[in-house]
């Protein structure tokens, strides 16, 4: 993402990506990608997998004001105003607003809507989530990275899906960008054992 944004790498950076198939395929993905986004046309065609990985990884590189585009978004679905979601999503970059729940995943809560809850969740690349049932629907709104679900398929940043209640799935983060997503969710029961939740190395 550096030389595709225009940075230099050191040397020996530099000879790696000259000799390294994989390293220069990414890397031309990663221009395109820049270049499309930059110039404000559609995302290249790509699997949805790799579509999904890059703008993913894209949506990190954009930080907090890349969040703030989403605003108006994640507001709808919190059923908050713009401008305290603005702050909730500022809020997000300060490692105390968050809270551990499983190995790899933390949680953001930010208080309850009538029956359901509500906040964000961030997902270490390389996490599995375990298999588990919505008594209740669960609506998600992927902001940053990508990820496998089991019942949507590859999700990525601006992705909104909604988990009727008495479905079940669970999701796999690929190795690269964190994901982070907004959600509602009206209940959680776990069809597997919790302690199922991993982190597998890149």
């Amino acid at each position: 993402w550096e030389l595709a944004l225009g940075e230099t790498l050191e040397p020996r950076g530099l000879a790696h990506v000259g000799a390294c198939p994989r390293c220069r395929r990414a890397l031309d993905e990663a221009r395109e990608l820049a270049a499309a986004l930059g110039a404000g046309e559609p995302v290249p065609s790509r699997s949805p997998e790799r579509r999904a990985r890059l703008v993913g990884e894209a949506a990190w590189l954009a930080g907090p004001a890349g969040l703030r585009l989403r605003a108006a978004s994640v507001a709808a679905l919190l059923e908050l105003p713009v401008a305290e979601t603005a702050a909730h999503l500022d809020r997000l970059a300060d490692p105390s607003a968050w809270q551990r729940v499983l190995p790899g995943f933390s949680i953001c809560p930010i208080g309850q809507l009538s029956t359901a809850d509500r906040g964000f969740v961030r997902a270490e690349p390389g996490a599995r989530f375990p298999e588990h049932l919505h008594p209740g629907a669960e609506v998600v709104l992927v902001l940053q990275g990508s990820c496998l679900d089991s019942r949507a398929g590859w999700l990525g940043p601006g992705d909104r899906v909604v988990h009727d209640a008495g479905t079940h799935h669970h999701f796999t983060v690929p190795h690269g960008a964190p994901l982070l997503f907004a959600y509602t969710a009206r209940g959680l029961e776990f069809l597997e054992d919790p302690r199922a939740a991993s982190v597998t190395a890149g």
